[in-house]
């Protein structure tokens, strides 16, 4: 059945007609209409913004109620590995009655020891005691790798104590009857040994005894910016404001075959392995920018010998190393260059390590009259 609007059939003829009033309430019905378009919109985004945020809650239950779970579970698991631990102690003990159980750890620069009680572990696994150590206006959990002996070679101090001791025997003169032992560790266990081990082994005035040295064999400038990475922070708050010497040796310009122990240039390209290396100078330079109260000085390095080193590991014809020590030679001059441009920016300088290897010899040449000289560099004193 169809609906027909009564006032379409039966039309009143409209008596006036006002423009303005009826574009007014034009208006108004559109306004109204708007209006109600964009409310229900509105509540169309607000129901939805509603069901995401109850679902993230729903969500974010679930999730915590997995990680109570994983929480309870992992709780469980520490209280069964303490109780076999704790078993394993009772067995490892039982027969034995060791009433602590302790830890030594000599390190190469500093030592410390720990130790935990039998009847104090039983009630708290994590119960470790320790000790501090007062040096260098310092309270540490570690100790110099530091060692005296009398002449007797009897136990006379160790740490800040063989330390401070030993200077005072060296400021009064008296110490030719003590043996004084300082970061010995990797004494004890490599065959050949860090040059810088060697020269700290050759210290013999009291000033001296206030270097820390950081010496490893076979360090090349990256690994040095790596310990410094690592270390350097630890080491002057230990220390204080520190003046670092950089020594790197030639451990960049030749490599070492670990099974033969021969070693052979790096590098034939002198300019790429130059700036390799200053380039790592450059960045320890930056590394200590932000420790303004502290100083860097880069020593120069020696002249070595390729072939010397290599007759003494026995090769057969060491003389097939002559081109690469030539190399190596050059390479090192142009080296040093770089360092003392380095350090005179710096305000720094270096010692000449190669003044006392280089000597003059005179010999008698068939294309020239009379003498020449020769210059000769004493491998054999390095």
């Amino acid at each position: 059945m169809i609906e027909i609007d009564r006032t379409l059939q039966n039309p009143r003829r409209i008596e006036s007609f006002n423009e303005d009033d009826f574009m007014k309430a034009v208006m108004e019905e559109i306004d109204k209409r708007l209006k109600r378009s964009l409310f229900k919109e509105k509540d169309t985004k607000i129901e939805l913004l509603t069901n995401k945020v109850k679902e993230k809650e729903t969500l974010a239950y679930e999730l915590q109620k997995e990680n109570s779970d994983l929480n309870k579970g992992l709780t469980q698991k520490q209280a069964e590995i303490e109780k076999i631990s704790r078993q394993c102690w009772r067995s490892s003990t039982r027969n034995a009655r060791y009433g602590y159980c302790a830890a030594i750890d000599i390190g190469s620069s500093y030592s410390g020891y720990a130790f935990s009680a039998y009847d104090g572990y039983t009630k708290e696994p994590t119960k470790i005691n320790t000790t501090t150590w007062c040096g260098r206006q310092l309270l540490t959990l570690k100790a110099p790798t530091a060692v005296l002996l009398d002449s007797s070679q009897e136990f006379v101090a160790f740490g800040y104590d063989a330390e401070n001791k030993y200077s005072e025997l060296l400021a009064d003169e008296e110490h030719e009857d003590y043996h004084y032992f300082h970061s010995f560790k990797m004494l004890l266990y490599e065959r050949q040994i860090a040059k810088g081990t060697k020269l700290q082994s050759q210290f013999v005035h009291s000033q001296q005894s206030n270097i820390t040295w950081w010496c490893q064999r076979g360090r090349t400038i990256q690994q040095s910016i790596a310990w410094l990475k690592a270390n350097l922070d630890t080491e002057i708050q230990l220390i204080g404001d520190i003046w670092l010497f950089v020594w790197i040796g030639t451990c960049n310009l030749t490599s070492i075959d670990k099974n033969t122990r021969y070693i052979s240039l790096s590098s034939f390209d002198n300019t790429e392995i130059i700036q390799q290396i200053t380039q790592g100078y450059k960045e320890i330079i930056n590394l200590l920018a932000k420790y303004p109260n502290c100083r860097v000085t880069f020593l120069e390095t020696p002249f070595y010998s390729i072939i010397n080193w290599n007759t003494k590991q026995h090769h057969k014809d060491p003389s097939v190393f002559s081109e690469q020590e030539h190399s190596l030679e050059q390479q090192v001059i142009a080296l040093n260059k770089e360092v003392k441009a380095i350090n005179t920016s710096l305000h720094s300088h270096s010692p000449d390590f190669n003044y006392d290897l280089y000597r003059t010899s005179k010999y008698k040449s068939s294309k020239h009259k009379g003498s020449r000289k020769q210059r000769v560099f004493n491998i054999a004193l390095y």
